[in-house]
């Protein structure tokens, strides 16, 4: 090493020891270590919050499909026994959507829903509930169709209560006499998965 670069080394070393001399006095950061502290945080906050969002309403679109289901699972049952679907039943709950989310943030509270399950197709689908939902549904019996036996449970949700509403599908059907009961879904039938 020349004598300019070991001067310059020595030079640089004597102005770290002042600095550390001086830091061990003050004590505390820097302003400019706390803004780069605050950066750092801002910037995982701002990839971490919306995967957390997306995240908690791809859990939400679960509930649909296990309503959708339990109501198959139901019409399969009793088509098992009685060898015809159980007929139409209304939309559960009956409470609209814009009023759940003015009103409930979005989710239909039991309250809402009281004795609307005593309508005699859902008690023979088996579905009731007792806790709080986010999905109206519904079940429709196609009596016009090609196929000997066919129905459709549906379910709609409005997440973020935006009024844009996503709509799921299951299709139950029976191709011919004699036919097992076949399902189809469920599925996005309109809107979106995340809505």
């Amino acid at each position: 090493m020349s004598s300019i670069g070991r001067e310059l080394a020595d030079k640089l070393a004597a102005l770290l020891r002042e600095r550390r001399k001086r830091r061990k006095g003050a004590g505390g950061f820097t302003l400019i270590e706390l803004m780069m502290v605050v950066a750092i945080i801002g910037l995982l906050a701002s990839v971490a919050v919306p995967s957390f969002v997306k995240y908690i309403r791809r859990a939400r679109t679960v509930e649909a499909y296990e309503t959708l289901y339990r109501v198959s699972e139901g019409a399969i049952v009793y088509h098992t026994t009685y060898n015809r679907l159980p007929t139409a039943a209304s939309w559960v709950p009956s409470l609209s959507h814009a009023a759940a989310c003015s009103t409930y943030q979005g989710a239909f509270p039991p309250s809402s829903f009281v004795g609307e399950f005593d309508n005699p197709t859902w008690k023979v689908l088996l579905y009731q509930e007792s806790e709080a939902v986010r999905y109206r549904v519904n079940w429709v019996v196609n009596l016009n169709s090609a196929a000997a036996v066919e129905g459709f449970a549906h379910a709609t949700g409005d997440l973020d209560c935006d009024g844009q509403l996503s709509w799921f599908r299951l299709w139950v059907f029976r191709s011919g006499p004699g036919d097992d009961l076949e399902k189809r879904g469920p599925y996005l039938w309109q809107g979106d998965y995340l809505e």
